[in-house]
């Protein structure tokens, strides 16, 4: 058996897990099942930006591999997809070339188009106007904001930006446009308006990972997570008040 073929099968494994938003436990304990799958004792030791792994082979030879993971968002197709292709490895224990060929397929699912995705923004943006005590004006405008701001981050993920700068540019944008919009008489509350479309950028899904990884036992990827989630309501926080005192400066509302 060729183990170290198995270990970077398995680190494929766990750096696309990890990569499309999947919780650390999970990223542990699917590398560490294929290890037993094919006989093989072993140790994952995983944080949200790094994998390390370990086996040990039969003659006591130990192998070890690290994966950094520097981009992560969240995909549940993908997850899934991986999770089926772990449970079947478990299962079947199939050659090495068939888990290859059908892994480097999994990068591949098609995602959501961009007017799809502009739309559930959109929807997003305006129903969370109204949930937050905005009327029919305030959904109304919140539904093409929502759509400029989604075209403006498909941008600047081509530019390749830093994150927490385009979430603060991305929150500043939403801020400006709903007070032009009241200044302009299209909404009347610019308040309802920025809540709203920024329900899109709150990170729900991460704050609901670091608290499963806490109570899992992985306190250090569970802490540094709430660290980053932290960060992420501190610029999304930064950009709206960018906007809304920079137009009480400028505007004098």
């Amino acid at each position: 058996m060729d183990y170290h073929e198995l270990l970077n099968l398995s680190a494929d494994i766990g750096r696309l897990l990890l990569q499309n938003g999947a919780e650390i436990y999970r990223v542990e304990e699917s590398m560490e099942r294929i290890f037993a799958a094919y006989g093989v004792s072993g140790q994952v030791y995983c944080v949200p930006t790094t994998i390390i792994a370990t086996i040990l082979t039969p003659s006591g030879e130990n192998i070890s591999k690290s994966v950094r993971v520097r981009s992560r968002g969240t995909d549940f197709d993908k997850v899934m997809a991986v999770n089926d292709l772990c449970r079947r490895v478990c299962r079947e224990t199939p050659a090495f070339s068939m888990i290859r060929e059908e892994l480097s397929q999994i990068p591949k699912r098609p995602v959501y188009s961009l007017p799809l995705t502009c739309l559930g923004w959109a929807l997003v943006g305006s129903t969370f106007s109204m949930i937050f005590g905005g009327n029919f004006l305030d959904a109304a405008c919140a539904f093409p904001i929502a759509v400029v701001v989604c075209l403006f981050q498909y941008l600047l993920n081509k530019l390749e930006a830093n994150q927490f700068f385009s979430l603060m540019v991305e929150s500043c944008l939403i801020g400006t446009l709903a007070i032009v919009s009241v200044k302009t008489g299209l909404a009347n509350n610019s308040d309802k308006v920025i809540i709203g479309v920024l329900m899109n950028l709150v990170p729900g899904i991460a704050l609901t990972n670091c608290i499963r990884d806490i109570l899992a036992g992985d306190l250090m990827s569970g802490v540094s997570k709430i660290a980053e989630v932290f960060l992420i309501a501190v610029f999304i926080a930064l950009g709206a008040a960018m906007a809304v005192y920079g137009a009480k400066w400028i505007l004098g509302i």
